[in-house]
């Protein structure tokens, strides 16, 4: 696999030249653990300079307590650039937590950019069905929390 970011160009320029240096960063400590990187939220639709954070997804192929302590330094260094702690997954919890976590994979697929690797969200598949009956429990919670 290629170690270069890709579609970099289609963002802005404040937010190439914060991520770039970060990612690169990434790829080099996880290697070929490493399987794909994205930028989602905000930063791709009403970004706003100083204000808005910058969202990563990172997957690996697998994913230990010791993965996470190694990245440590790097995601502090990110957060003084406004990038937030990055969601790290695996490929099994991008197939297994779809149907626990609907509005979350929603949200992501449909407002995310693949800068590095392989594109896990374009084929994933959230279950329709699930999701509505999710969206039903939130408003139906909501509404008792509000009415207390």
């Amino acid at each position: 696999m290629t170690k270069e970011l890709i579609n970099i160009d289609k963002l802005l320029p404040s937010v190439q030249k914060k991520i770039s240096s970060y990612c690169q960063k990434m790829i080099d400590l996880h290697r070929d653990n490493l399987k794909s990187i994205f930028i989602y939220g905000s930063v791709l639709q009403d970004f706003i300079v100083k204000r808005s954070n910058i969202n990563l997804g990172i997957i690996l192929e697998s994913l230990a307590l010791s993965d996470l302590r190694k990245s440590l330094k790097i995601v502090v260094r990110g957060r003084q650039k406004k990038i937030v702690a990055p969601l790290f997954l695996t490929v099994q919890h991008m197939k297994t937590s779809q149907d626990v976590f609907p509005i979350e994979f929603l949200e992501m697929k449909e407002n995310y950019l693949l800068i590095y690797g392989d594109d896990f969200l374009k084929d994933l598949e959230i279950p329709f069905l699930l999701f509505c009956l999710l969206l039903g429990i939130c408003f139906v919670l909501k509404k008792r929390a509000y009415h207390r």
